[in-house]
Order: C-alpha cells, then structure tokens, then sequence
C-alpha cells in the first residue's frame, strides 16, 4: 500500500482556497494565505511562492498609484523573502577581479597582448578593470580614454568609467560620463542605476527617482531595484514633492502557474487523492474541480499512468461525470490489468450506470484477479439480488461472511434472501 501523507490533506486544502483568492485577484487575502506554504516542498511549494511574489508585486504596485512608497516597499520586500533570494542582477561590465598574484600576472600577459597590438587590446575593459585593481588607476582611466576617442560613445566603456569616477568620489565627473553611458546604452539598466545612485548622493533625489524608473522599465523583474525605486521616490514624496512612479505587474497565468505545479505534485503522489475524496462535495466544490483540471494536465503529459486515469476516474465520478470516470477507469485497467483498485472501481462505475451485466462480468472479473475481497463479493450480491438471481447473490454473500465474519450486513442480507 502506498504511503500515506495525514497533513497533506489540510496543506493541498489550503492551497486550493489561496489559488482561489489568488485567482480572483484579491491580492492581500491571497499573499496572507499563501505564506504558510512556501517552504512546501517540491512544485507545490514552488508554485505558491511564485504566486505569492506575484501577489505582492501586485499589492506593491497599487500601493505606489497611491504614492504609499513606504507600504509599495514593504509588499517587496516581502515579495524578496517569498522568492528567497536576492535577485538583483548586476552588469558583468563593473566586476573587478580579485587580486594578488593572480592580477599581475593577468594585467602583464594583458599588457604583452596590447604591445604585441601595437598598444590596442580587444576588451580594453578587462584590462582597464585589472589595472585598477592593481593600483594603477591612471593607466586605467588611460585604457578607457584611448578606447573611448578609438570607438566613440561605447555604453559599456562609459558606464566603466563613470564606475571608477563614482568610486573615487568625483561625483561631479561621474555623472555626466554616467548620463553619456545611460544615453548610449538605453536598454541597460545597470548604466541607469549607477546614474540614479550618483544623483541620489548629490542630492538630486528627483534626478535619482527619473533614472531608476527607467531602470525599473527595463528589468521588472528586478525586485532590488524596483525596492530602491520606491525607497527613493518617498523621500521627495514625504516633502510634499506629488511624484508618481510605476511599478511593473508581471501578466502571471493565474491558471496555468498554480495548475502545472499541482498537476506534477500529483502526479508524483497520487494516492493522495484518497485523502481529498473523502471531503463532502458540497464543502470541497472549488478543491474538486481543480484537482480536476490538474489531473487532466499532468494525464496531457503522462497519458500511459494507470495510477493518474484512476485518480481522474474517481474525481469525474465524485463530480457526477459517469461516462467520463468509466472511461479513465477502462483506460487504467487496459494499462494495468492487475490494477485491482481500478477494476473494482470500472465495475462500481457500471453498477451506478445501472449497466447491471456489466458491472457482475467486472466485479467477477476482478475478483478471479485478485480482489476476493468482502465488500466486493457484497456489491456483486446487490446486484445480482436486485436481478432476482438469488443463488449467485447467496453464494457471494457466503463468501463474504468467511472472509469477514463480523460483516453484519452481508448477514442480514443473506437472512433476507433465504427468507
């Protein structure tokens, strides 16, 4: 028998009503739900942390329409602590390497290369990084000068510069070079952050706050940097100053996230359906027809699991679909002929169906196979008593009471047929 999970129930439970909230768009109800499931393991977890990051970038969002930066900045951070991990991308460009030995070999087989060029490298970058490392920051600023008058406005090289210029606290120099940088590199967010972080240490918090939108438009992903931007515009914003600025909503598949999550949660444990299956219908509406589609998603890519068309078979019955749970039954019992559960389950299916020859050829069936169990030889006996077969009803319920002498209602309806 399979393992079973007792907490499972009430953690897939309330999911299915976060998912709930989380689709209907109520944000806060949604992220507060959601919390006690990120640290799930596997998709589920997975799932409800991209959700919840989602719900507060959403709540982050309509908090900085309404200029509220302080509550804009606290939805992400805690769209950050959702996530994880810090997930704000840095530019290549303004790494330096580490130093030593290693970087002055590098910066002499750099400078052998450049004179066996005739005094020209091909990442003057690097080489310039290396020499500030190495202490030498005139050369270094050299390197960039003489690539920057040999290629003109290069982003990269600007935003190089700018760095190197910031470091040194010659903001006056930094920030038109960094401005040429985020004018030649448009689409670079990091040119517009080094800019927005120069103004900001200058005093310019309206220039800082200009600059960081238009990094925030460029990477949305970036939840440090949409955070700094918030973080800014409330300073001004808590002087009176009206500034407004945006912060981007992923378009999330409020469907298709949660869904593939728990369609692979599923389909890596499929005996909890037991669990769920056995909620009232009427309590367990919502959690029936997404466990549903889940099923549905993970059999589109499963299709030869037994065990996957059983669970569907007994959602589709639970949720009335007869003729839909009988063919996942036929089709887990046509993949797996020793699959005891499904055939018992097809010839339930047929009994309800009021197939009635069906349902006795697939409960005797099952039982030659291995499912010479009590209840089933009773269910057989219902059928066959209700058909005024009597003799093959009694020989069923005979078999069912030596299995399971104490089976009080094989015995009464053994009496009653003798009767």
């Amino acid at each position: 028998m399979p393992r079973r999970h007792p907490t499972d129930k009430a953690v897939l439970k309330r999911y299915t009503r976060a998912m709930r909230l989380y689709r209907n768009q109520r944000w806060r109800r949604a992220a507060e739900a959601l919390e006690p499931l990120l640290t799930c393991p596997g998709a589920m977890g997975s799932a409800a942390r991209r959700c919840c990051v989602h719900a507060h970038r959403a709540l982050a969002a309509e908090a900085a329409e309404r200029r509220n930066y302080a509550q804009a900045a606290d939805h992400l951070q805690a769209a950050m602590r959702a996530l994880g991990a810090d997930r704000s991308r840095r530019d290549g460009s303004t790494r330096v390497p580490p130093g030593g030995e290693t970087t002055r070999h590098c910066l002499r087989e750099m400078e052998r290369t450049a004179e066996a060029r005739g005094g020209s490298f091909p990442r003057p970058g690097k080489l310039a990084q290396v020499q500030w490392h190495a202490g030498q920051r005139e050369e270094a600023y050299m390197t960039l000068t003489r690539a920057l008058r040999r290629d003109g406005n290069d982003a990269g090289l600007l935003l190089q510069m700018g760095m190197f210029l910031a470091a040194e606290e010659r903001l006056d120099e930094a920030r038109p070079v960094l401005a040429r940088a985020a004018e030649a590199g448009c689409d670079n967010p990091a040119a517009h952050r080094l800019l927005a972080l120069v103004a900001a240490a200058q005093g310019d918090v309206v220039a800082a706050v200009r600059a960081l939108q238009r990094a925030v438009d460029l990477s949305p992903d970036d939840l440090v940097l949409a955070g700094q931007l918030v973080l800014s515009a409330d300073v001004p914003a808590r002087s009176g100053a009206r500034l407004t600025v945006r912060l981007p909503v992923d378009e999330d598949g409020t469907d298709d996230e949660h869904l593939d999550g728990l369609a692979r949660y599923l389909a890596a444990h499929p005996e909890l359906a037991d669990a769920l299956l056995a909620a009232p219908a009427e309590e367990d509406g919502d959690l029936l027809a997404l466990l549903s589609k889940a099923v549905d998603q993970a059999l589109a890519q499963y299709r030869r699991r037994a065990d996957l068309h059983w669970v569907a078979a007994r959602l589709a019955q639970r949720m009335g679909r007869t003729e839909a749970a009988v063919e996942h039954a036929r089709r887990a019992v046509s993949l797996n002929p020793r699959y005891l559960q499904a055939r018992v389950l097809l010839a339930d299916l047929y009994a309800g169906a009021g197939r009635i020859e069906q349902a006795v050829q697939a409960y005797r069936l099952a039982i030659a196979d291995g499912a010479d169990w009590a209840d089933v030889h009773y269910r057989a006996a219902e059928l066959l008593a209700r058909c005024d077969r009597k003799t093959e009803a009694r020989g069923h319920l005979r078999r069912a009471l030596h299995l399971n002498r104490s089976y009080t209602r094989a015995a009464e309806a053994l009496a009653s047929l003798a009767a």
